[in-house]
C-alpha cells in the first residue's frame, strides 16, 4: 500500500507542477490570416511564414505588441535561436535571414553545388544545421552542417546507410547549443 500512495502522491506532484508550468508558458496570439508559426526563442519573439498572393514568406512575428512583424522575403523561417538570428529556406536554398527585414538574407550554399537545400535550426552558437539534396535526382538528401559564413564550406553528415523507394535521406532537425 506504502508504494501505492508514494506513486499518486508523485503523480499529483508532477501533474501540479506541470499544469502550472503549463499555464505560465503558454499565451495565445493571433498571427494573422494564412500564416504559421516553426520556432520561438527565450525573448518571445516567433518565426514561420506567411501566404501572400500565391506564394510563401518567411516572417517574424513579435506578439510583445512593439509592432515589429516583418516579411524577411521569400521562402519559409524555421528556427530563431536567443540572439535573433533566423535560418529557413529562400528563393535559392538554405537561408540566414537578416532580421531587420532589409533584405540582406544570406545564401548558406548546398553540398557540391547541387540545387537544393533548407537549412533547419540554429543554435545560441549560431551553428546551423538541416539538409541538402546530393545529386540532382533528388533521390539523396544529407543532412547537413552549414557554413554559417556562407563560405560554401557546408559539411555532409551522411546516413545510416541503405536505401528506402530509391531514396537515401537524412535530415537534421534540430541543434543543441553543445553542437
Amino acid at each position: 500500500m506504502k508504494n501505492r500512495e508514494t506513486f499518486l502522491f508523485s503523480a499529483v506532484v508532477i501533474l501540479f507542477v506541470f499544469g502550472n508550468s503549463v499555464q505560465a508558458y503558454l499565451p495565445i496570439f493571433d498571427l494573422g490570416a494564412h500564416s504559421w508559426a516553426n520556432s520561438i526563442n527565450n525573448n518571445g519573439q516567433i518565426v514561420g511564414g506567411v501566404y501572400i498572393s500565391t506564394k510563401n514568406h518567411a516572417y517574424l512575428f513579435d506578439p510583445t505588441g512593439s509592432g515589429t512583424n516583418m516579411d524577411l522575403g521569400l521562402g519559409n523561417a524555421y528556427c530563431i535561436n536567443d540572439k535573433g538570428q533566423i535560418v529557413g529556406y529562400g528563393t535559392s536554398g538554405a537561408c540566414l535571414f537578416d532580421p531587420t527585414g532589409g533584405g540582406a538574407n544570406k545564401n548558406l550554399g548546398t553540398l557540391s553545388g547541387y540545387p537544393s537545400s533548407e537549412a533547419r535550426s540554429i543554435n545560441n552558437n549560431g551553428q546551423i544545421v538541416g539538409s541538402a539534396w546530393n545529386n540532382y535526382l533528388h533521390t539523396e538528401e544529407r543532412a547537413c552542417l552549414f557554413d554559417p559564413t556562407g563560405g560554401g564550406t557546408n559539411k555532409n553528415l551522411g546516413t545510416l546507410g541503405g536505401y528506402v523507394h530509391n531514396y537515401s535521406i537524412s535530415i537534421a532537425r534540430s541543434i543543441n547549443n553543445n553542437g
